[in-house]
């Protein structure tokens, strides 16, 4: 993550948000989250810049004891991933798993960033018209304010059965949009919250891990999800800086394809001239890289009497055909014909 952090300067806004990584084989810190989709697997916190969906920082979430004794576990976690954009006046959207007074405050004063996030009701610093859904009959679409030193919380009541709280050290007024009737603070949480879930769409779409039962090969393939991701941000916007023109970038696909040759084509070519290495092998390595030599003579080759490849063990069929390309004896059944003009 380093290198993440070193390569990239995010925008104004950024998302701080936990993804979960599916897996369901054994863990000391596999975590269930029934809101996720894959419910089973391990927790990561991740800073996400929300414009792009750049992974800023990323910490795995081990479980309440890995906390430094006298740290609530969501300032550990955030006071880690914002080292880098720290004093920068940037902004962060968080939920209410990170968000608490105490931590507001310190991020405005001794890191100079502002925050925006939902609360849970049962902050003690909330007062009870903000948590009771119930208070004095409220109507649909009101919203109650609470102003305190540089802090702003919002109580909005969207219907008779839902109350959302939101805390901000952004807002300083209580501006409501005329059209939606909804605050200020929560139309731009809305738009803002987004960025770790969007990131997690992204790799769920075009994902480069395989089926595992071992933990540490999960968290690796996460790894080479973010930074296939991260490369493609890093790739559109040096490719829109240098060319002012109409010319679009590669699409997503077409990047991984690429890159995916330029980090594997040195390595596969070194295979290659091993002079010990499996016939199928070889003729794969061959396939991956386009090099194969396409034989003149496209009939099968013959030879002493030998048992099929192909071949169960209780059929055994004897042949005299070899493939012209890896010399394996083959039966009529296993043989594929072509036409003259193919």
């Amino acid at each position: 993550m380093i290198n993440c952090k070193n390569n990239y300067k995010p925008s104004s806004y950024v998302t701080i948000d936990e993804q979960l990584v599916g897996f369901r084989g054994r863990c000391p810190f596999r975590m269930y989250i029934p809101s996720k989709p894959t419910r089973y697997g391990i927790k990561i916190v991740m800073m996400c810049d929300n414009s792009t969906k750049y992974v800023i920082d990323s910490i795995p979430y081990l479980s309440k004891g890995t906390v430094p004794n006298g740290q609530v576990a969501a300032d550990f976690y955030v006071k880690n991933l914002i080292k880098s954009i720290k004093g920068s006046n940037r902004n962060l959207t968080m939920d209410n798993w990170f968000c608490n007074v105490p931590l507001i405050l310190s991020l405005l004063h001794d890191d100079k960033l502002t925050v925006i996030g939902t609360i849970k009701k049962n902050k003690r610093e909330l007062p009870t018209q903000f948590t009771d859904i119930k208070f004095q009959n409220r109507t649909s679409d009101t919203s109650f304010f609470l102003f305190h030193e540089d802090i702003t919380v919002v109580s909005y009541k969207p219907n008779q059965s839902k109350l959302v709280t939101l805390i901000s050290s952004a807002h300083h007024d209580s501006s409501i949009d005329p059209t939606t009737k909804k605050p200020e603070i929560v139309l731009n949480y809305n738009s803002k919250k987004g960025g770790v879930d969007s990131f997690d769409q992204m790799t769920n779409n075009m994902n480069c891990s395989r089926k595992t039962k071992r933990w540490p090969l999960c968290f690796f393939y996460n790894m080479l999800n973010i930074a296939n991701v991260n490369a493609y941000v890093i790739y559109t916007h040096n490719f829109y800086n240098k060319n002012k023109n109409d010319e679009k970038p590669m699409s997503r696909l077409q990047f991984m394809l690429s890159l995916h040759k330029e980090l594997t084509n040195e390595w596969q070519r070194h295979r290659l001239s091993l002079p010990k290495i499996s016939r199928e092998l070889r003729t794969n390595i061959q396939d991956a890289l386009e090099e194969k030599q396409v034989p003149i003579n496209d009939k099968p080759q013959h030879g002493p009497r030998k048992y099929c490849d192909y071949c169960s063990y209780k059929k055994r069929r004897l042949t005299t055909t070899y493939c012209i390309e890896c010399q394996r004896p083959i039966c009529g059944e296993h043989q594929k014909k072509k036409c003259l003009e193919c």
